[in-house]
């Protein structure tokens, strides 16, 4: 009997259409599957996410906690050893050791200003090389030199948020050790004493830790401040009465007692002796009056560009002697070059009515251990090249013996 081809077409149509619905529910089931993987994967993701911000959260807070407790630990014992004193070496010293135990950093630094310079000297460091201890930076210039000049703590966060023209100053002192994450300038009465800072690799540094860090810079420049003033009382004690320099007895007295700390710690002390060129050309064409005038302003200018414990002394008549304390050889020829130059292009009165046209010092540098174990030692052999500096043309600094 013969099939009706109608009713095989029907049925073949019924069959396809079976199959393409059999198929599409297939692909919505395995994109459903799909999404479900997906949705399992994005849930197991954001799961490993709040296991890792807990965690970092735990071990912030035990930071934290372990910060605190150490802070209330070592704090009280190093507050009351800065103000216990020391010159600003020692006190620079302690300030670093204070960061460096408090907040364990990889470097940390502290830089002497020196205003008439407009200058950042490195005074002491922690995780930096000791060669570039003494180095010297502009205020204004790199990160140290733009807190100076700002006056302000910054911190990586905020030097990057700074104008084009302040990023330029930034950029002027790429050095390393200009680079730290955060920075503190230590004042008093509004000027600028120095300037703290410090890195950590791969730490930010917390609101509470910042404040901690400022907390320590107000520290320093008081116990500075502190240690400034009583210095500056004691000189007076006992100055010239003319210059207002420490007085030749005085100052013998001070450099046999640094000789002493010297040899206790196994530091170098250097001293610079030097005197006015042709000073008595100078009176007889100028008067006495404006010889004594022309000490007094030189006296100014040694003050202005030696540190706070350097003792700049008159040693008679017109001549002169700084005692470096742990300064070596080569940094106090240097500092003592420093002073010549600073002398040689100071406009004096009557200065080109000298033989040389110019107010000039010749000078002669000498240092513990190695020229004198002594005190009069020391300044005899510094003596002895002032007047080989005198003999060689005047306006000279001898650092050696003929």
């Amino acid at each position: 009997m013969m099939e009706n081809p109608g009713i095989l077409t029907l049925i073949a149509a019924g069959f396809g259409v079976c199959w393409f619905i059999t198929v599409l529910m297939l692909r919505g089931l395995r994109r459903t599957q799909k999404d479900k993987e997906q949705q399992a994967r994005s849930l197991s993701e954001q799961l490993r996410q709040t296991e890792m911000q807990y965690s970092r959260m735990i071990h912030d807070r035990q930071v934290r906690s372990t910060f605190y407790t150490g802070l209330v630990d070592k704090l009280p014992a190093r507050i009351s050893d800065l103000m216990a004193g020391g010159d600003t070496r020692e006190l620079s010293r302690q300030i670093v050791d204070i960061i460096v135990d408090l907040f364990e950093p990889s470097e940390a630094a502290f830089f002497t200003h020196i205003p008439a310079q407009k200058q950042l000297v490195l005074s002491h460091a922690h995780g930096i090389s000791a060669s570039k201890i003494g180095n010297r930076y502009q205020v204004g210039a790199g990160r140290p030199g733009v807190v100076a000049m700002k006056g302000i703590t910054m911190t990586t966060r905020d030097f990057l948020t700074e104008s084009t023209n302040m990023k330029r100053r930034l950029q002027a002192c790429p050095l390393p050790e200009c680079q730290h994450d955060i920075l503190s300038p230590l004042l008093h009465e509004n000027r600028v004493m120095g300037v703290i800072g410090m890195k950590k690799m791969g730490h930010t540094f917390t609101p509470e830790e910042q404040k901690v860090f400022r907390m320590i810079a107000d520290l320093g420049s008081n116990a500075l401040a502190f240690s400034s003033l009583l210095m500056r009382y004691q000189k007076m004690a006992h100055q010239d009465g003319l210059t207002g320099l420490v007085s030749k007895k005085q100052f013998l007295i001070m450099l046999s007692d640094m000789m002493m700390n010297a040899s206790i710690g196994m530091q170098p002390l250097s001293v610079f002796m030097f005197d006015l060129d042709h000073f008595k050309a100078y009176n007889d064409r100028n008067g006495h009056l404006e010889g004594d005038r022309l000490l007094k302003e030189l006296a100014t200018l040694i003050l202005e560009n030696v540190r706070d414990e350097d003792i700049a002394a008159r040693y008679g008549g017109e001549e002169f002697v700084i005692a470096f304390p742990h300064l070596d050889h080569k940094r106090a020829v240097r500092v003592g070059e420093f002073l010549r130059k600073k002398i040689e292009r100071y406009r004096f009165p009557h200065a080109e009515g000298q033989p040389m046209g110019i107010i000039s010092v010749s000078g002669g540098v000498a240092t513990y251990p190695e020229d004198g174990d002594t005190s009069k030692k020391l300044l005899t052999t510094a003596d002895n090249r002032l007047y080989a500096a005198k003999n060689g043309g005047r306006n000279l600094v001898v650092a050696s013996d003929p």
